[in-house]
């Protein structure tokens, strides 16, 4: 009965103590408000970050995707080209000039010389070069979105890791408040000599609080971190990080972006798709290229050339018939045969590596997505086990060692013990919530599908 009595005296006191601050500080807090909501610019008054606002922010500002859109522009310019026959060359010469007199009339064979030669390349070489700087072209799409898909992962990945630490933090605000609350009726009863508390308990109760202010130093440690790494992805190269002072309080609904089967062949056909997987098709596609490319160096290179010359008057003052001359020059590759047939094999080669690339990324994906599929399955036994019976389980009996202490029945570290026990498990549920946001952003990450699309080319 009497520790009800101090229990029933300290709430009253407490509350009104609380009340009175609150009362206070709010009309102190509303006060800045209105002095600083004058003075502040709009962005230091910003609301939470939100997970949305940040992925897009984060993919708008990464200087790797402007670099990608200047690679496929410049591989644009190149196709444009790369069908282009090589340029012709002219030539201009003086012949046969006698060097006794240097008369350009003394000579017949004496002539001013004008010519023209064009190069027709081997083969198929223009087309298929052509073809391959198309290739080129459509690859960059593919990258593009496989790091938007990582940057996506990468930010709600450091995203969860600040709202975990957030709301670890007010949960443990929260729980610290019952604790000072029992340590000062524990040193009421100390002081009146009630409930047969020890000094012991009082150092107790100071060592658990002690203990309360380190975890959160370390979860404020662990928060602001993240929140300056998310900072800088979301910040234009070469200006200053904005600061948010928190995330939107509350778990996102982070879902599956598409349901497939459970089969083996299912999940291969799904992961077939993914940007990282479709950029080695494309490799392949330009490797094939390359190969055809190779073979067109068995072809001769052909060449067309003419050229016009002008002669002067003979002895005599008679007009000399001009000459033109006109050929065609083709290479025969006899003799270098073995560095064509080098360089033929060495396409073979870096074709079957690309394609065996492609099956050891599509093996990796496969395997992370059946790992993350049975942790998904762990995590959602787990969580159902702390709602429906750990969590309970525990509230309960935190309940009772107070009650039991509360009419001598009890010992304080019991309580203390049983309010810890709680308040871990609480923060062991919100872990295992955080995990399997993680865990389905990581699925979504491979899940993610490569889209055709067109865009306006320069």
């Amino acid at each position: 009965m009497k520790f009800h009595h101090v229990w029933g005296a300290f709430s009253r006191r407490s509350n009104a103590v609380l009340a009175s601050c609150f009362y206070d500080n709010s009309l102190f807090l509303a006060a800045i408000g209105l002095v600083l909501g004058c003075t502040l610019p709009v962005s230091a008054l910003a609301a939470d970050l939100t997970l949305e606002s940040a992925v897009a922010q984060a993919q708008a500002y990464d200087p790797w995707l402007d670099a990608n859109r200047h690679r496929e522009s410049s591989a644009v310019f190149r196709f444009q080209g790369a069908a282009e026959l090589p340029d012709p060359k002219i030539s201009l010469g003086l012949l046969s000039l006698p060097t006794d007199t240097f008369d350009l009339n003394q000579e017949a064979m004496t002539q001013l010389n004008v010519g023209l030669s064009q190069r027709f390349p081997r083969g198929s070489t223009l087309g298929l070069s052509q073809k391959k700087m198309e290739q080129n072209t459509q690859l960059q799409p593919v990258l593009r979105q496989e790091r938007q898909a990582q940057t996506r992962l990468t930010v709600t990945k450091l995203w969860l890791v600040a709202l975990k630490a957030q709301l670890s933090i007010e949960l443990i605000t929260e729980n610290r408040r019952y604790f000072e609350q029992l340590r000062d009726i524990a040193t009421s009863n100390y002081s009146y000599l009630l409930g047969g508390t020890r000094q012991q308990d009082l150092i107790q109760a100071d060592v658990e609080l002690t203990q309360l202010d380190d975890r959160t130093t370390e979860l404020e440690r662990m928060e602001q971190v993240a929140l300056a790494q998310l900072m800088v992805l979301m910040t234009p190269v070469g200006e200053a990080a904005r600061a948010f002072d928190a995330v939107a309080g509350e778990l996102p609904v982070v879902t599956l972006d598409r349901e497939i089967g459970s089969a083996p062949d299912d999940v291969i056909q799904a992961l077939s798709v993914h940007p990282a997987v479709m950029a080695r098709v494309r490799a392949i596609e330009i490797a094939n290229t390359d190969t055809d490319l190779a073979k067109q160096m068995f072809k001769p290179e052909w060449a067309v050339n003419t050229s016009y010359g002008v002669r002067g008057n003979d002895a005599m003052g008679r007009n000399r018939a001009d000459l033109i001359s006109v050929g065609v020059s083709v290479d025969l590759p006899l003799f270098s045969s073995r560095r064509q047939t080098s360089e033929l094999k060495a396409a073979y080669s870096d074709l079957e590596a690309v394609k065996s690339e492609r099956l050891l990324v599509l093996r990796e994906l496969s395997t992370r997505y059946e790992s993350l599929t049975a942790d998904l399955k762990a995590l959602d036994k787990r969580r159902v086990l702390y709602t429906d019976s750990l969590l309970p389980g525990l509230s309960r009996s935190a309940d009772a060692a107070t009650n039991a202490y509360g009419v001598d029945n009890g010992r304080f570290s019991d309580v203390v013990q049983a309010r810890i026990k709680a308040l871990n498990a609480k923060l062991t549920a919100l872990s295992l919530d955080i995990e399997r946001q993680q865990t389905l952003a990581n699925m979504n990450y491979l899940l993610t599908q490569f889209e055709a699309v067109t865009e306006q080319q320069p």
